[in-house]
């Protein structure tokens, strides 16, 4: 019996450093292609509208196929579905960079580069979480969300940097390493070990389970709300950031640390909510992060120095990072084995459907009024998720919860 569950315990370590490497590939596959598109047009002046749509492209499509496949991985399993987005994101590199100039091109690899992305991610964060029970103990967080959080995040923040310094040799040099890297996940997933027996829940463990199921359950809403309003912010960030630090005059290089500062302060975030639990269920903690994301889009707004749009950038950073960490934890908890892909699901789609608003309309709005148009949306669209939230929160305030 001890050597079975060695050996499953190995299993489950095995499988879930196989899903990490997985989540900092896919993101900095992603990010390379994302970072090389934005910037190359911005250099061609392509205007603020172009970016938004394309932005909007490749977030509905993530937000559509997270919908769908995390749902479909409770149905059919986790890695059919996995795999499938890794290989649609690995195609659609292989498209932009083919493509690359040629606007049908870098709109097809966007499409595929989407729902590859959202194809991988639902279903892995069901995967990660699948057995969990971690919710039911003291600290009430897993490792395996922080491991998660901080290995999409290192992808992305690698994404950034190397796609900015490859970008000024080359273009297709950013494009040609996103391709190695997507090979190199779609491996990973192939060479990945058995996939481990998880233990059921005992009649404490379920009496414990139904109590926190009530309450996840309605933060997890909040969470959708939340992640509404911070990626609408982020996506102005990530998608027409790149207009207004061409505008400033700032260099690709630096352009590409300003983004890798920030998804530091994100880590940053996330190490802080893992290691502390006053923020669980707690509004109040809530609001105040949205004030401080509102401030940060303020700056951007209003900034012209790299320093006050470091320290805006850092503030979304603090937004985005509560917001996507509670929202995880809240859709993830809040469901049992059977249904962790939809969690999965519903947090991944809510995010990009604010990626996608974010794009679409700032960047209709920059062409029109401006490169700091979309920052202004932006700070609008955050005061009204945030009233949302605290309408939510009040419609019927459960037990429990401060």
């Amino acid at each position: 019996m001890t050597t079975v569950s060695t050996k499953n315990a190995e299993n489950m370590r095995r499988l879930h450093a196989s899903l990490y490497g997985m989540s900092y590939l896919t993101d900095f596959g992603a990010m390379l292609l994302l970072f090389t598109v934005s910037r190359y047009l911005a250099q061609q002046n392509m205007g603020m509208t172009v970016l938004g749509v394309l932005g909007a492209i490749f977030a509905t499509s993530h937000a559509a196929s997270a919908f769908i496949s995390g749902r479909l991985s409770d149905r059919i399993g986790r890695s059919r579905c996995v795999l499938g987005g890794a290989v649609l994101l690995l195609i659609g590199l292989a498209v932009t960079r083919m493509g690359l100039g040629h606007m049908p091109g870098m709109m097809v690899g966007y499409i595929l580069g989407g729902t590859g992305m959202g194809a991988v991610y639902a279903p892995l964060i069901g995967w990660l979480n699948d057995g969990d029970r971690s919710h039911l103990q003291t600290r009430g967080i897993s490792r395996t969300t922080i491991l998660f959080c901080l290995s999409w995040n290192m992808g992305l923040m690698s994404g950034q940097g190397a796609g900015g310094f490859l970008f000024a040799i080359d273009p297709l040099w950013a494009l040609t390493a996103g391709l190695a890297v997507a090979g190199i996940n779609t491996l990973v997933l192939l060479l990945r070990g058995p996939q481990p027996v998880h233990a059921t829940l005992d009649d404490h463990q379920h009496a414990l389970q139904a109590a926190h199921l009530s309450r996840a359950r309605r933060f997890a809403t909040i969470g959708w709300m939340a992640n509404l309003g911070s990626a609408f912010s982020m996506t102005t960030v990530m998608h027409l950031f790149p207009q207004l630090a061409v505008a400033l005059g700032i260099a690709s290089e630096l352009h590409g640390t300003l983004l890798m500062l920030m998804r530091i302060m994100m880590i940053a975030t996330f190490l802080f909510m893992y290691r502390v639990r006053f923020w669980q269920f707690r509004m109040s903690t809530a609001a105040a992060t949205q004030a401080i994301g509102l401030l940060g889009v303020i700056l951007l707004i209003s900034g012209v120095h790299v320093a006050i749009l470091t320290v805006g950038l850092g503030c979304v950073a603090i937004l985005g990072g509560y917001n996507y960490f509670a929202s995880l934890f809240y859709n993830t908890t809040s469901r049992d084995d059977a249904g962790k892909g939809a969690g999965g699901a519903m947090h991944e789609a809510t995010l990009g459907i604010g990626f996608a608003a974010g794009s679409l309309l700032g960047g209709l709005l920059g062409g029109t009024l401006g490169v700091r148009a979309p920052f202004v949306l932006a700070g609008v669209m955050l005061i009204l998720t945030s009233a949302a939230q605290v309408w939510l929160y009040f419609r019927k305030k459960p037990v429990g919860v401060h």
